[in-house]
């Protein structure tokens, strides 16, 4: 909030004699020392709207009516792109659970009253001093969510405030949530009906994780794109490119000394100069870098673009390589150029930079179309910075001189022309017609009539006078152009692009490093709804997110359907539940001990959300290793959790209804402990107890396999770590709550519904003696019983669950 583009703000507003504070979020996340790149900035002043906009225009600031009618503007600073919210102080005058009619006023108290939580009304002015009202200092320092005043009234203001509570607990509460919000959302979680939809969804998937498409790897390219103003020539790209290497050339020269002489190259690298560097997060110059040397470097011009790329001769640190080729093209070097530099992601995904979000704005009126991509370029370079959008075509904004001929068709009849002649004359004074071609050694060559004077004017200044171009009719008389048509000297656009043939700019924005690809759709989304709200955007122009955004869309839709109940049934997530559970009710002629199975599956994914964010924070530590998001590998990780985490409960639940089955055998020490009956209780602690090692022994394995994804770098292992983080978490934390829940969910199941059997003594119950007048064993007495054997004595058959003495137990 101290950079020159916010004081360039606040000083057109104290201009205007009002006061001015900072209000929202930025004083709440400077007091949590959480400002990131991105964060938003807020301002709030007892000005109307129409008085903010007269102060910004006076200061050469762009204003953009984002909500007139409840009195915000957005402020656009040209030198940086920055984008400021300015809003006028307001009370309200009713609502209606989901919009409120609004009253200016200059009480800064009331202002703050109407907002919903205590840490979200904090204001702050320019000096640093802050202003509560309602305890949201103490309440942000300690982690405690609160409405401001009655919970019940904020809520009734605005329905959806009962899961904007529960999403701001998750992200700076602290502890039990407060008793008194709870108790109120209770009672208002009817209202949530009222609102719509789309509200409704856009809030619920701010409760999870913002999500990327696919991960960006580390790859060993690092890329930068110059877009020079239109009109510079040859040479002028030419001196940009020599100035741009002159700052690269001492780095490819030590990196070519490394399999040559590795003493000079140790020397040339120490000899690198260091580099300084910006950090996004403090708007503040960051600690200088000594890049390392450059195995390869390119610079390429072409017709309305430059790039250049080098290849890093240490892999890990790429990132000080995008810095060097940032600070090669900034200042004196290219002037007037918008340059920016980036490291090449894995996966070409979408745009120029591989990973960018394509916002395609089309419509028939080019002009209006240009009015909203240039509104929403400030704002996107306002909020993520001007290397982070790239516009197509690339000056859309800039017109370029332009001669246009418009042929009098009526003229051109009478003397027996065609329009086809007058564009074939222009063309031959301009860069030249091709008129035929012909074949040397089977190659084909064009054959380029130019008129004499053209070539000698060497450009544009040979078509200064194309009124008095002669053309030849068919009559063999001689005509200028200007006879048979008009010439306009005009400005006009460099190129036009078209879209389903409406005519189109896009605006492809690649998210900075560490911001979900997911975060940045919904801003976007954000914006182009306040361009419309406002009338700032034409209901012509149309709006579209193609790109990696498209494909991430659709990936969540096949895996987490489309937000309607039909949509979630048929969605990838809720399929596999439900053919694993079917699957198990099948195998147990069963359907409530497989629902006790199940439960495993919510523990898992709570293992392998708390494994992603270590390993999110664990990437966050390290300056050069790509910041783990939740993308869509990560995404198959809680798919295969599914049918990973549930064997552990299945062995428990098998193993207790063979006990109860009498189909597994118990240990005579059991049998002493637990009593003469298997009831469920026993046979559930027996099935932990013989279960646990099995249990134990599968979970280490699989652990063991993944952690080597997960914590040995490596080329390549960036990509699966998300995947091998969401699998640890969720097997650790399922294993452990298997063998706690599982058994009394199961308890609680076969309680009542499962008869105890007897169990016998193990013990072999001892063989009659034989009477004397019985005959020896094996064989009859006297002759004529000889070779007619007795049957030998019966064998007791233990009893079912008992193992029989000198047998193996299963």
């Amino acid at each position: 909030m101290r950079e020159p583009a916010t004081r360039r703000v606040i000083g057109a507003l104290t201009a205007a004699g009002a006061p001015v504070r900072f209000v929202g979020g930025c004083v709440r996340d400077a007091l949590l020392d959480r400002i990131g790149p991105g964060t938003d900035v807020d301002i709030a002043t007892p000005l109307p709207p129409e008085a903010v906009v007269e102060a910004l225009k006076a200061a050469r600031l762009r204003a953009i009516p984002t909500g007139m009618a409840h009195g915000t503007v957005t402020a656009l600073d040209p030198a940086s792109g920055r984008t400021f919210e300015i809003t006028t102080l307001r009370l309200d005058v009713a609502t209606d659970g989901r919009h409120a009619t609004v009253a200016f006023t200059d009480d800064w108290r009331a202002d703050a009253a109407r907002r919903d939580f205590t840490m979200n009304a904090l204001s702050a002015d320019p000096d640093g001093t802050v202003h509560d009202y309602f305890g949201g200092v103490q309440d942000a320092l300690a982690g405690r969510v609160r409405f401001v005043g009655d919970p019940a009234r904020r809520l009734e203001e605005d329905y959806l405030r009962l899961l904007r509570f529960f999403r701001f607990h998750a992200h700076y509460g602290r502890g039990a949530p407060d008793a008194q919000a709870l108790a109120a959302c209770r009672s208002h979680a009817a209202g949530l009906e009222r609102i719509s939809g789309e509200r409704l969804r856009g809030e619920t998937l701010q409760l999870r994780t913002a999500a990327d498409y696919l991960p960006i790897g580390n790859r060993n390219l690092a890329f930068g794109i110059l877009i020079p103003p239109p009109g510079y020539n040859l040479d002028q790209r030419e001196e940009i490119g020599r100035r741009v290497e002159d700052t690269m050339r001492p780095f490819w020269e030590a990196g070519a000394l490394e399999d040559d002489d590795p003493q000079a190259y140790a020397r040339a690298v120490a000899g690198l100069p260091e580099v300084p560097t910006f950090d996004p997060a403090t708007m503040s110059p960051g600690p200088p870098v000594r890049p390392p040397s450059v195995e390869n470097y390119f610079f390429v011009a072409r017709e309305s673009i430059l790039f250049h790329g080098a290849i890093s001769d240490d892999a890990r640190r790429v990132r000080d390589v995008v810095t060097l080729m940032n600070h090669a093209t900034g200042g004196q070097a290219a002037p007037g150029v918008i340059a920016f530099a980036f490291q090449v992601p894995l996966f070409q995904l979408g745009g120029n930079t591989g990973s960018a979000i394509k916002l395609q704005l089309s419509g028939a009126d080019l002009e209006q179309v240009k009015g909203v991509a240039a509104q929403l370029f400030g704002m996107i370079s306002g909020r993520y910075g001007i290397q982070s959008v790239q516009p197509d075509p690339a000056n859309f904004s800039l017109r370029t001189p332009e001669v246009q001929v418009q042929p009098d068709l009526v003229r051109l009849s009478e003397l027996g022309l065609g329009v086809r002649d007058v564009a074939l004359a222009v063309q031959v004074v301009g860069d030249g017609a091709i008129v035929d071609e012909f074949s040397i050694e089977g190659e084909a060559i064009d054959l380029k009539v130019i008129a004499a004077e053209s070539v000698a004017a060497s450009g544009a200044d040979g078509m200064t006078d194309l009124a008095s171009l002669p053309i030849a009719t068919p009559t063999g008389r001689v005509v200028t152009l200007g006879s048979v048509a008009t010439v306009l000297p005009v400005e006009a656009p460099q190129e036009i692009a078209r879209v389903g043939r409406q005519r189109s700019v896009t605006l492809q924005v690649t998210p900075p490093p560490g911001v979900p690809l997911e975060q940045v759709m919904g801003d976007l989304e954000g914006m182009v709804a306040g361009l419309r709200d406002s009338g700032a955007m034409p209901p012509a122009v149309r709006s579209e997110i193609a790109g990696s955004a498209g494909k991430l869309r659709e990936v969540q839709r096949a895996l987490l359907g489309d937000g309607t109940l039909a949509g979630t049934i048929g969605s990838s997530l809720v399929l596999a539940l439900v053919v694993v559970y079917l699957l198990m009710c099948v195998l147990f002629q069963d359907f409530v001990r497989p629902l006790v199975i199940m439960f495993s599956v919510p523990l898992a994914t709570l293992g392998g959300f708390l494994g992603l964010a270590a390993v999110h924070w664990w990437s966050q530590q390290d300056p050069y290793a790509p910041v783990q998001n939740l993308d869509v590998l990560t995404m198959l990780g809680f798919v295969l959790l599914i049918g990973v985490v549930v064997n552990n409960a299945i062995l428990i639940v098998h193993q207790a209804g063979n006990f109860l089955a009498g189909r597994a055998d118990v240990e005579p020490a059991d049998l002493r402990a637990w009593g003469s009956r298997m009831t469920p209780r026993i046979a559930i602690a027996l099935s932990v107890r013989s279960r646990v090692r099995p249990i134990f022994m599968g979970t280490l394995t699989s652990v063991g396999g993944m952690l080597p994804l997960v914590l040995m770098p490596g080329a390549g292992s960036e990509l699966y770590r998300g995947l091998g983080s969401v699998v640890v978490g969720g097997l650790v934390l399922s294993t452990v709550f298997t063998l706690l829940l599982v058994p009394l969910l199961l308890g609680f199941v076969l309680r009542g519904g499962a008869e105890s059997a007897p169990i016998a003594d193990p013990s072999p119950t001892p063989a009659p003696a034989p009477s004397p007048a019985s005959p020896p064993p094996g064989g009859g007495t006297g002759d004529r019983d000889r070779g007619a054997a007795t049957p030998p004595a019966p064998v007791p058959t233990p009893a079912r669950g008992v193992a029989a003495p000198g047998t193996a137990r299963r």
